[in-house]
């Protein structure tokens, strides 16, 4: 309308009686801009109402509405390329650049070969690497891969030449480098590869069955055994027998007499008190029998009461002696099993292995330590 100014935003451009967006590959940076702005070379605006526009990245190039990539295996040294002259070749395999390197890290033209005892199998390369252990770079500059020994393997890395590669110490044994004064790894330890350094332990509950051994096995759990006292083959120890804890065990040990065990054992068990074993290799221990006992544990035989004690029934400890009162005494002068009260006429103190028959001028009307005297007047005919 003529007479009216018309006032348009970042992004936009004015037009008759209005305002428009800029397309793409344009941008308007401030408001009532009359025109839109190409993007300079090397930048772009993809979308429409673009208030800047943005560098082309590393590897892109020329911009407008996008920025193509460069061909491949080229790249560009820096972002915002304004042209498809500023992509440069990338270092192939088995080169390097370290003097021109874009943003993005890559090596660019001019690039140098890989020095002998090297390598490099990307494109792009800023530096080579050195060749593993058990490989070689060949005689010539620029390798892209390191061949391997045909046999054994290096000292060191970055070898040059097949006559480095040295024998390697054998999977079971190790050395220097892998390579020097090998040795067969002791017992608890292995090397499950040829070019060790270095025994690796065994973990805990497992060993070998000898030195040079190329793993490890697990021990047999407790109270079992195996011809080569690990797994898989374990057996539980019969009754009788036991396995002790920890390392391997091939045979069982025997129980000794005064001692069992039950299948499965870590360890003999001795006899408790008031029982016996008198064989090896038992799974129970035997109840000592009325008129006997074991005073202590292990034991292997049974004690027969002595005159004055007596066992009334099985597994005693201790004989008990004929202590109730005066006037009683053991039935047997060894062995027995009961205590029996002194008949009239008769005494026995405490303790007495027999009883005894009363004196004349004395008696005894039932169980006594000692006969009593007559009263006067009163007479006791005979003994007893």
């Amino acid at each position: 309308i003529i007479g009216f100014e018309v006032w348009c935003n970042v992004g936009e451009r004015s037009n008759v009686g209005g305002c428009q967006p800029c397309v793409a590959g344009t941008f308007s940076p401030s408001p009532g801009a009359s025109a839109c702005l190409s993007c300079d070379a090397g930048t772009y605006a993809p979308t429409s109402s673009a208030t800047q526009c943005l560098q082309c990245a590393v590897g892109t190039h020329t911009g407008g509405t996008s920025c193509p990539p460069c061909p491949s295996g080229e790249s560009t040294l820096t972002p915002g390329s304004p042209s498809a002259s500023s992509c440069v070749p990338l270092c192939t395999g088995g080169r390097f650049s370290n003097s021109s390197v874009n943003a993005a890290g890559l090596g660019l033209e001019p690039c140098f070969l890989c020095p002998l005892g090297t390598y490099q199998s990307s494109p792009g390369a800023t530096s080579c690497l050195l060749c593993e252990r058990g490989t070689y770079s060949g005689s010539n500059k620029g390798a892209m891969v390191c061949q391997s020994c045909p046999s054994g393997t290096t000292l060191t890395e970055g070898s040059i030449m097949q006559g480095e590669c040295v024998q390697a110490c054998s999977a079971g044994s190790a050395g220097l480098l892998g390579v020097l004064n090998c040795s067969l790894c002791p017992v608890g330890s292995f090397s499950a590869i040829a070019g060790s350094a270095e025994c690796t332990p065994c973990p805990p509950g497992e060993s070998n069955t000898g030195p040079g051994s190329t793993s490890c096995s697990v021990y047999c759990s407790q109270g079992h055994f195996s011809p080569t006292g690990f797994e898989p083959s374990c057996q539980i120890c019969p009754a009788g027998t036991f396995a002790p804890p920890g390392g391997a065990v091939t045979a069982c040990a025997v129980c000794g007499i005064g001692t069992f065990a039950t299948p499965g054992a870590t360890a003999c068990l001795r006899c408790e008190a008031g029982k016996y074993q008198n064989l090896a290799q038992q799974a129970a221990c035997l109840p000592c029998q009325p008129g006997y006992a074991s005073p202590s544990t292990g034991s292997t035989a049974c004690v027969a009461c002595s005159s004055g004690f007596f066992a009334g029934g099985q597994s005693t400890s201790e004989c008990s002696q004929c202590a109730y009162s005066d006037g009683f005494v053991s039935t047997l002068a060894t062995a027995s099993v009961s205590c029996d009260q002194c008949s009239p006429g008769e005494f026995a103190p405490q303790g007495a292995s027999e009883c005894v028959a009363c004196h004349g001028g004395t008696f005894s009307p039932s169980a006594v330590g000692s006969c009593i005297p007559c009263g006067v007047g009163e007479y006791g005919e005979g003994r007893g």
